[in-house]
């Protein structure tokens, strides 16, 4: 910005240079009497050819002291020169020669300005007083004669030096505007810096949260550090009792990996002590390590490699977003710990329900029923066939009843046997509401048994199904809305059509400007190791598809 301004401003003075020297020079043709027209044409390419030199080295000089001195020294010299032969304050080359003055007010000191004044009005007057009027019985009468000129030159030198003082002024305010545009746009920047960050966060704490397998978790945890970080290579370290390793995202030479390993192993005792991360310099390369650990337990290491260019200045940076992902990775591995310790103590929980229903009647009937036969059995022989009969009816009843309890035990852990499955009613209760609070039209269907989904899976697609369908209506205005699963032994896709509005894909690509909605719908999928698949045109809607391979199947053959 800087360099514009003084630009603009040397624009300004070639400008006033080459238009008085258009001017200057007719004037001096045209009224310039008693000079030959070889002398006016060599006066004149002799003017002409210095201001082209003297503007080319005006500008490359500029902010110079020095060297502006030296060439304003250089076209006084000039200057008088020409105005001696051409008629002195006759001649219309005086009006040229505010040029330097001009120079002077905006490159130099005050007293350079007048300085150079004083010597033009000294130099002409002389000029025209010697050769002109020589005669003149008085200085003084001349001087008067000429005051017009003189205090004309002297109005004009000081309507320059304040024109140049303002100039000045707006240079620093706009110098002082640049500047705060500047942080400005460096705030914004930052700004929007720390919103994709904070989405990418969000995004990352999102599925980081609904992973269910450990090393799928570290994948994750390893794909969100490079992408937020912005680092050419993330480390992982899975510091395992027996087996110890490195996961990088670029390839590493194996003695790298072992010396990394051997130095984290080396740290983990202290790994409760260590706040802030550290360097390890392997080969002229530099990583960052940090441990992700609990008040109790080490779960791994997270670390990068610092590009070259950012080992000295830009250390504190990657440091500081290293400790913070790292303590987030600790809170979700934590998580994810106590979440298996959780499920462990559900199953027994429901493991100790199923079995103490099971003691407390359809046990006690077989026992009594045990005792009756045991009984029967002493009896046998004595009773009559009457008696016998009765007793093998009662037997037969205690049984009838027993299996009775025990199959409504069974049928009550199980949905599909007129029990409740809670998958399809949470779908069909959010479409409710969403018909309801909106007036639209959602169609919703399910085709194959949803026991072939995890638990993961069903909250990943209940997810799924509702930010296609909240996209559709926010953002699309769509009012029918088409939802459909199908879900297979091996695989399940989803299908949500809309008659929204639209988008444009093409323009979403270049711009990269995917919604959150979207975003989250791509990485569920994702979640999954499957893919999500969006088209959309403007005025024609939008179809999202989405497959996703199956995992549970352990209900297979009894479905099937």
């Amino acid at each position: 910005m800087h360099k514009v301004k003084e630009t603009e401003i040397m624009k300004i003075v070639i400008l006033y240079r080459y238009i008085s020297l258009a001017i200057t020079s007719a004037f001096y043709f045209l009224y310039g009497e008693g000079y030959a027209i070889q002398r006016k044409i060599f006066i004149v390419a002799c003017i002409g050819i210095s201001s082209v030199l003297l503007n080319y080295l005006y500008i490359h000089s500029h902010k110079r002291t020095y060297n502006i001195k030296l060439l304003v020294f250089i076209e006084i010299i000039a200057n008088i020169v020409i105005l001696i032969p051409s008629g002195g304050l006759n001649s219309p080359y005086v009006w040229y020669s505010l040029n330097t003055i001009i120079i002077t007010s905006i490159e130099l000191e005050k007293k350079y300005c007048w300085g150079n004044l004083f010597i033009y009005l000294f130099t002409a007057v002389m000029a025209t007083y010697l050769i002109h009027y020589r005669q003149a019985p008085d200085v003084l009468e001349f001087l008067k004669g000429e005051s017009d000129i003189i205090l004309s030159l002297v109005m004009i030198t000081f309507a320059i030096q304040l024109l140049s003082k303002y100039a000045g002024q707006i240079e620093k305010e706009g110098e002082k505007l640049f500047e705060a545009n500047s942080r400005l746009l460096t705030s914004n920047k930052a700004m929007w810096d720390s919103m994709n960050y904070v989405l990418e966060l969000y995004q990352a704490i999102h599925l980081l949260i609904s992973q269910n397998d450990k090393d799928e978790l570290i994948k994750l945890v390893v794909r969100y550090t490079k992408k937020i970080i912005k680092t050419n290579n993330v480390l992982f370290y899975k510091l395992e009792k027996y087996n110890s390793s490195v996961i990088a995202t670029n390839e590493l030479k194996d003695d790298i990996k072992n010396q990394l390993i051997n130095r984290a192993i080396e740290l983990k005792e202290h790994a409760v002590n260590l706040e802030t991360p550290f360097k390890i310099i392997i080969e002229n390369r530099c990583f960052i390590l940090m441990f992700i650990k609990s008040n109790y337990k080490v779960y791994g290491g997270l670390g990068i490699e610092l590009p070259s260019e950012q080992q000295n200045f830009g250390y504190i940076d990657y440091a500081d977003h290293l400790k913070f992902l790292s303590s987030l990775s600790a809170v979700i591995f934590e998580r994810f710990e106590l979440e298996q310790v959780n499920e462990r103590l559900l199953i027994n929980e429901e493991q100790n329900r199923i079995a103490n229903e099971i003691h407390d009647s359809v046990l006690q009937r077989l026992f009594s029923i045990s005792c009756g036969i045991f009984t029967l059995m002493k009896r046998q022989g004595q009773d009559s066939g009457i008696e016998i009969h009765k007793e093998l009816s009662l037997i037969r009843d205690s049984l009838n009843e027993a299996m009775e309890e025990l199959r409504s035990t069974i049928y009550g852990l199980s949905w599909r046997k007129n029990g409740v499955n809670n998958f399809i009613t949470d779908i069909e209760h959010y479409i409710s509401e969403i018909k309801a609070l909106h007036n639209i039209n959602v169609h919703f269907s399910c085709i194959g048994h949803s026991e072939f989904l995890t638990a993961l899976q069903k909250k990943a697609f209940y997810r799924m199904i509702c930010e296609g369908v909240g996209n559709a209506v926010r953002h699309g205005g769509a009012d029918d809305i088409q939802i459909i699963l199908k879900i297979h032994a091996d695989h399940t896709r989803l299908y949500i059509t809309d008659n929204g509005t639209g988008f444009s894909m093409e323009k979403m690509k270049e711009e990269h400007k995917e919604g959150l909605g979207l975003r989250n719908i791509h990485y569920l999928a994702q979640s999954l190791n499957g893919m999500a698949k969006v088209d959309s045109q403007m005025g024609k809607g939008t179809k999202i598809k989405v497959i996703t391979p199956n995992t549970n199947k352990g209900l297979r053959e009894e479905v099937i």
